[in-house]
């Protein structure tokens, strides 16, 4: 049962990213460290402005700690994952949007939530 949920976790996460990347190419919006040159807002993102991220924080994380039958991983690595990217990660690269996309991305923003 633990590896059922797991895997469903797993591949929660795996369709997330690979839709989510998908979506991040088209929009010209930056993967793998490349230059940023659109904003996706569609698909995924018309409904967190950080569904990856998401992902792995709400389901890929609980999903490692169903597996190994342990709580710890859950509140360790989710706290610590989600206090990473919400206070260094995230920041930097809103940052970098408003600074590309002025008053679009604010208005992305304001109409989008960060996680949910």
């Amino acid at each position: 049962f633990r590896v059922a949920i797991a895997a469903v976790a797993a591949g929660a996460v795996y369709k997330i990213i690979g839709d989510g990347s998908e979506q991040l190419e088209e929009a010209g919006s930056g993967v793998a460290f490349t230059a940023v040159t659109g904003l996706a807002t569609k698909g995924l993102y018309q409904y967190s402005r950080n569904p990856l991220y998401a992902s792995l924080v709400f389901f890929g994380c609980p999903g490692l700690a169903v597996l190994i039958d342990s709580v710890w991983p859950l509140f360790i690595s989710t706290t610590l994952l989600y206090t990473y990217l919400n206070a260094w990660v995230i920041p930097a690269e809103e940052e970098l949007l408003k600074g590309a996309f002025g008053s679009t991305y604010e208005t992305y923003c304001q109409d989008t939530p960060r996680w949910f």
